[in-house]
């Protein structure tokens, strides 16, 4: 389900219900060379959503601020990553299930002059599923000029 939201029955192992979003962001970052421009999305294990453009704090991301509602279901989940465009991502592995228990980010740095993109695929997922139950894209953006 791209973008969509999707309430999912908890079973006996994880209980409870929660309501899963990954909203389409757009994270872009930039400087004078030669500081290094960035650009990263972080999928907290606290349910929410962040991002941190070049050496700045973290911040709530303002399109879908929580990727699991309620928080406490968090641990139940996990999130697959892939590029769909672009290359140069770094952080969190890709294309493996990584378990949101804890914390997990991507990013792309430009530290030269010139342009570093790329667009990911986010998927997460109850852990054991084979479905997703909310996915999209996010696109990075960092330049140096």
């Amino acid at each position: 389900m791209s973008g969509a939201v999707l309430t999912l029955m908890g079973g006996a192992a994880g209980g409870g219900s929660a309501s899963i979003t990954v909203a389409s962001q757009s994270i872009s970052g930039f400087t004078a060379s030669p500081t290094v421009a960035s650009a990263t999305y972080r999928l907290n294990s606290n349910g929410s959503v962040y991002q941190k453009i070049n050496s700045g704090a973290y911040t709530l991301v303002a399109v879908g601020p929580n990727w699991c509602v309620p928080a406490s279901q968090a641990s139940n989940y996990e999130c697959v990553v892939s590029v769909v465009s672009g290359s140069g991502v770094g952080g969190s592995s890709l294309n493996i299930p990584l378990a949101l228990s804890t914390t997990r980010e991507w990013l792309v740095q430009q530290s030269t002059i010139g342009v570093k993109s790329a667009t990911i695929n986010v998927g997460i997922r109850r852990i054991g599923d084979t479905a997703f139950a909310a996915s999209n894209t996010v696109d990075l953006y960092a330049e140096a000029s």
